[in-house]
């Protein structure tokens, strides 16, 4: 039987705390992007899974990283834990991580790598899986449970959306309802207070800088979408 525990909306105020700002700043060091540049959002995609990303559960240091490309968390994890993650994208990048390259969720590939059911301690992605229709998402954490040995962890950064899902043009992603959400993960938020969480990113000088960046442009009153920590023990 599964466990669900945790589906959280990220909180700035709760995550980007002085002591968390200067891990941040050693994961930064691990993006293969330019300047160590990473995305808008990832100061709390980042902080989040490198806060549950547990020690206790590495067994025989089997993790998967699905949709790695250049991402720091995934260089960061590899050093302070000494372990070799495998890296896995639909693309390769200028620089990344990537071991190797196809999609997660045709079992195909899954053959030709070896990976049986029970195969993975620890299976995370960061902002990747919100990039797939709402039922490949779902899919993707279906495969990802099932190549999960028991008591293994599973931990997903993904986009949310005040109301109902939506498809988002710029980057293309799917925003996921607080339904949809719970469905795709089996579990509940226990709380889903969107606006006041929408209030803090706008609130924070590091988040409304990166948005700007990425953007160009000015973040706006209200955020269209917010990171999600989802936090799965098999």
């Amino acid at each position: 039987m599964e466990k669900f525990n945790k589906l959280e909306l990220l909180s700035p105020k709760k995550i980007l705390s002085e002591e968390n700002l200067k891990i941040l700043e050693e994961i930064k060091k691990y993006s293969l992007l330019d300047n160590n540049r990473i995305g808008w959002n990832y100061p709390l995609d980042y902080l989040w899974i490198n806060k549950n990303f547990n020690s206790s559960f590495l067994l025989n240091n089997k993790v998967l990283d699905i949709g790695c490309g250049p991402g720091a968390i995934h260089g960061w994890l590899e050093s302070i834990y000494n372990i070799e993650i495998i890296g896995i994208d639909l693309n390769r990048w200028e620089k990344d991580y990537v071991d190797i390259v196809g999609d997660f969720n045709k079992t195909s590939l899954h053959k030709k790598y070896g990976w049986k059911k029970n195969s993975f301690d620890i299976i995370f992605s960061g902002s990747s899986l919100e990039h797939q229709t709402p039922w490949m998402h779902y899919w993707s954490v279906k495969l990802g449970m099932r190549l999960l040995r028991p008591g293994g962890l599973f931990l997903s950064t993904v986009a949310a959306s005040p109301k109902r899902t939506v498809k988002f043009p710029k980057p293309y992603q799917y925003n996921l309802s607080k339904q949809a959400l719970e469905i795709v993960y089996k579990s509940k938020f226990q709380e889903f207070d969107y606006f006041s969480i929408s209030d803090e990113y706008i609130e924070s000088q590091m988040i409304c800088e990166g948005y700007e960046q990425r953007f160009n442009k000015k973040i706006p009153d209200q955020m269209p979408y917010l990171s999600v920590g989802a936090m799965v023990i098999k």
